[in-house]
């Protein structure tokens, strides 16, 4: 989910990850330029806060970069909910700054008290690494949190 430039999925790739990758995005630039990676098995634009013209097919959904700075809110977790099967595993990447005041604490929450996910995790890590401090000192300090759940 946001597919942007294909980063992600060229890092799973890399790491081995050997089975079918789609990518969504909002951006048709990004799309295209995700396309160029040559990692993905399909490509779909599309707005992740609305219902997904894709079928409840997925084993996993991957985000990094999605849910920060505002982009996009807690409200993407039902349209990636509806295209997960049951046990579908989640790692997200939220950054902090958007946590609370977005409400992503209080989806993650309601979610798992409705029963929708199980097993949720947040692990807490550096956004960017020990250089960023010279290139951008605003956010060199930034963290976010790494969603892990599965999907019910």
């Amino acid at each position: 989910v946001g597919a942007g430039t294909g980063l992600l999925a060229q890092a799973l790739r890399g790491m081995g990850f050997a089975a079918p990758v789609d990518g969504l995005d909002f951006s048709a630039e990004m799309l295209e330029k995700a396309a160029g990676k040559g990692v993905y098995r399909d490509l779909v634009r599309a707005d992740v806060t609305q219902a997904l013209p894709l079928q409840r097919v997925y084993n996993g959904v991957v985000s990094s970069g999605t849910f920060t700075a505002g982009h996009v809110g807690p409200v993407a977790f039902g349209p990636m909910l509806a295209v997960a099967l049951p046990g579908a595993q989640f790692a997200l990447s939220v950054n902090q700054r958007v946590w609370t005041g977005l409400g992503f604490d209080v989806a993650l929450a309601a979610l798992q008290a409705e029963g929708r996910i199980l097993d949720l995790q947040l692990i807490e890590v550096e956004v960017y690494g020990a250089q960023a401090a010279a290139l951008d000192p605003e956010h060199a300090g930034d963290k976010a949190w790494i969603v892990l759940c599965r999907a019910v």
